[in-house]
């Protein structure tokens, strides 16, 4: 399990996969934590939260732009509908 982990972490840290990453730091926290290597249970604690906040602003800033682009279409479909009623009375 351990030395999976490790490899995972790794392969996942040189890929960029951020998720993959932080499931690997979430398995080796508890692996060395259980094993009562609290110095590298630590390590890998920490790099979990990192990855984890990382994901978390991920996440959030796709919510935002998708908020964003759905007003955007709302203000055009609003200008459109403007444009019509106004093409409609002349």
């Amino acid at each position: 399990s351990l030395d999976y982990a490790l490899k995972s972490l790794q392969v996942a840290q040189k890929a960029g996969l951020l998720i993959e990453s932080n499931s690997a730091s979430k398995t080796l926290y508890e692996v060395y934590k259980s094993k009562g290597e609290y110095s590298q249970a630590l390590k890998h604690f920490e790099y979990f939260k990192q990855t984890n906040d990382s994901l978390f602003n991920l996440e959030r800033e796709k919510k935002m732009a998708n908020l964003e682009a759905k007003a955007d279409i709302e203000k055009k479909e609003l200008a459109i509908q403007k444009q019509e009623v106004e093409i409609q009375k002349q």
